[in-house]
């Protein structure tokens, strides 16, 4: 998760700035500037109304389980916004590219406010004996993803564009990465371990 979530959070910007002819949006660097202030601020208010709310509704682990889909997502909506905008008329391209992007953000946003959040609910819960040995190295693997991310979202965004010629592939893959994290997590035996 964290490797997918904060890989594709860095790589965003640059993909928004990549040149239409390469499978990017060609922002300026205006636009994805006033685009990451309104995600940022949506953000902060999603967290405030909307994360309790799922925790309570569907507990830690099934709040875990809404974040993890939505980072699945969140690539996906990146690799069919180049090919939405080539349907559109030329006016609207960039309203559905920065639309498709800031939807984008958004579920990356959720997501890690919705894992975090989880996980914190399921330390206290699980803070002694086998789970909460478990669960720390779940937390320790998650940093070293979070370190990691950046790295393989770079590489993988670069050798993407210089040998297939489109950003597309880079996020498709990133969203199968993310569907596999799914599945991975919803092998996972049931609350409590």
């Amino acid at each position: 998760f964290c490797f997918t979530v904060v890989g594709l959070s860095d790589v965003l910007p640059v993909f928004l700035a990549t040149p239409v002819h390469h499978g990017g949006l060609g922002f300026s660097s205006s636009s994805i500037g006033m685009l990451q202030t309104v995600v940022g601020v949506t953000s902060i208010l999603v967290a405030l109304l909307l994360t309790y709310r799922v925790i309570d509704a569907f507990g830690p682990v099934g709040a875990m389980r809404v974040g993890l889909v939505s980072i699945a997502l969140a690539p996906l909506l990146l690799a069919a916004t180049p090919a939405a905008a080539a349907l559109l008329p030329t006016t609207a391209v960039a309203r559905a590219g920065a639309l498709l992007a800031a939807c984008s953000y958004m579920l990356c946003s959720v997501s890690r406010n919705l894992i975090y959040t989880a996980s914190l609910t399921l330390s206290k819960a699980c803070a002694s004996g086998p789970p909460g040995v478990v669960f720390g190295i779940n937390q320790q693997a998650c940093f070293l993803g979070a370190m990691l991310g950046p790295i393989g979202a770079g590489l993988g965004y670069t050798a993407f564009l210089a040998c297939l010629g489109s950003a597309t592939y880079f996020f498709t893959a990133l969203a199968a990465l993310g569907g596999i994290a799914i599945l991975v997590h919803l092998r996972l035996p049931p609350w409590p371990w």
